[in-house]
């Protein structure tokens, strides 16, 4: 299984032209050491955008990097392997291949504890570890000794990390201890435990639901009670609405939104590359005169590095891009597009750099 690696704002163009069938690339002098860097059994995607056009993808799986070159196996999830050209983008983004491999559990999906039976949960092996100092556990039936309603209080006393009982006479069920043989063939007077440690293999058997002292009781509490912070929990469907990967937050896709204007001027704003769509987002620029598009500085407007826009000429006036002081925009053709509909794309690198790429002048 391959175990997926992430970088955060690895981006960056090819240093060199590849063919549909070449299985190394070249990044960017020294941009290599923002990517990572795959052991055996690891991998990360690489995704490949014309600088053109902004139009073309294609979605590589990175398996071994030295330095600034990269070995991939091309053509992944469905895009098709094709040539490119020095200075298209090479980007390490969160694919849905990748996102759909991650373990998926929703809070709602094991409804409450109280909706559940014990059966519910099943323990295979490994070992539950608790501290139980100051606690107190409420009365639970153990075969052989009737209800605990009609026991005294003291025939169980937790004091600490030992737990002290006189059991005599009595057996407990479904229950191995190592090195005593069965529970099923010990009278219950023939262990004292005073301390150390109990092993037990509870496979087959249930755990009933219990209150603890500070939490009221189980049956008004939520799965989300319960804080899980280790191992797997098998079988749970999930619909995330948010992500993170190594505490970094990690945008799940969607449409992207259609930021609509009809004035004769617009600066770029955050907003507009939605985390939702995975930083892409529409600008529509509708009037009959010319219009000025302002790319602000990242101090003024925080747009996320590795956001695109895609500028769409609504009508018969033509958008140029004016970037404000400190911001470059760089472009093969002009920063005017070229006609009503014509497409623009406005990529943001880092430090006040962009690149526009598509249906220009």
């Amino acid at each position: 299984m391959t175990t997926y690696l992430f970088a955060n704002n690895a981006t960056t163009t090819l240093s060199a032209p590849i063919t549909s069938t070449a299985t190394t690339l070249s990044l960017a002098t020294g941009s290599g050491s923002k990517f990572p860097n795959p052991d055996s059994g690891q991998a990360f995607t690489l995704t490949l955008t014309d600088a053109a056009t902004g139009q073309n993808t294609e979605i590589m799986l990175c398996t071994a990097r030295s330095g600034d070159t990269c070995t991939v196996v091309r053509g992944q999830e469905g895009t098709a392997a094709q040539s490119w050209t020095t200075g298209d983008f090479a980007n390490n983004f969160l694919t849905a291949l990748v996102a759909a491999s991650f373990l998926q559990a929703s809070p709602g999906a094991l409804g409450t504890m109280a909706a559940q039976n014990a059966s519910a949960v099943a323990i295979t092996g490994g070992t539950i570890e608790a501290d139980l100092t100051g606690s107190t556990i409420p009365h639970a039936d153990v075969t052989g000794l009737g209800t605990m309603a009609t026991q005294a209080a003291s025939a169980v006393a937790i004091t600490g990390g030992t737990v002290a009982a006189d059991l005599t006479g009595s057996t407990i069920p479904n229950a191995d201890v190592v090195g005593l043989g069965t529970m099923a063939t010990q009278s219950a007077g023939a262990v004292d435990i005073t301390g150390g440690t109990v092993a037990a293999d509870l496979t087959g058997s249930t755990i009933p639901h219990a209150d603890v002292v500070g939490l009221g009781t189980m049956a008004t509490q939520d799965a989300s009670a319960v804080a899980i912070t280790g191992g797997t929990i098998a079988g749970v469907a999930a619909n995330f609405s948010s992500l993170e990967v190594g505490g970094v937050p990690v945008p799940v896709a969607g449409p992207a939104p259609i930021n609509a204007q009809t004035g004769t001027a617009y600066t770029i704003h955050p907003s507009d590359a939605s985390a939702g769509a995975g930083g892409v987002g529409i600008i529509k620029l509708t009037n009959a005169s010319a219009i000025t598009l302002t790319v602000d500085t990242h101090a003024n407007q925080p747009v996320p590095v590795g956001s695109r826009l895609i500028v769409i000429q609504g009508g018969a006036g033509q958008v140029t891009v004016a970037p404000a002081g400190g911001v470059t925009v760089n472009s093969a053709r002009s920063l005017t597009t070229r006609a009503e509909f014509s497409e623009i794309t406005l990529t943001y690198l880092d430090s006040d750099t962009w690149n526009l790429g598509g249906d220009a002048t």
